[in-house]
């Protein structure tokens, strides 16, 4: 499922021959073993894809997938945090966020936490933290926010 998800994602093109509503169920269905056989996914994968294109859903597969991997994520207790710095964190400081983050997390059933980060030169400093709906703002941006937002009150 992950090399259908990475093809889609690499290929526009294809995203939007399998979003044209003109397309046939046939025509969809050709293309989509040709890629599958292309990627040499499992057959389950193949039969799974084969499904979505039958039951009308073929332009929802990015959707699909993502959900797909969300779901296999939280069966195995692994979370993704997305971290936002005005400077990138080196591997030590990315190491010791991913370890508080678990010792956090554990008692919710987290096994395993990734990082994904980005740099925002707005955020001024500190770090931005967001697993799921819980958000953390220790950045310096969001805590002038929070004290112009009080000296308004």
């Amino acid at each position: 499922m992950a090399a259908v998800q990475a093809a889609w994602a690499a290929h526009p093109p294809l995203r939007a021959f399998f979003a044209d509503p003109t397309q046939s169920h046939a025509g969809l269905s050709k293309v989509a073993n040709n890629l599958l056989e292309t990627l040499k996914v499992s057959a389950l994968c193949a039969k799974f894809i084969e499904t979505i294109i039958h039951n009308g859903r073929a332009s929802g597969i990015a959707a699909i997938a993502e959900a797909f991997f969300a779901v296999l994520a939280a069966a195995r207790g692994s979370v993704t945090a997305q971290i936002a710095t005005a400077r990138p964190l080196s591997a030590p400081a990315q190491d010791a966020l991913k370890a508080a983050l678990l010792a956090s997390l554990a008692g919710q059933g987290v096994k395993e936490v990734t990082l994904a980060s980005q740099t925002d030169a707005s955020l001024l400093g500190g770090v931005r933290v967001q697993v799921g709906d819980w958000l953390y703002d220790g950045t310096l941006k969001g805590k002038l926010q929070q004290l112009s937002q009080q000296l308004q009150a």
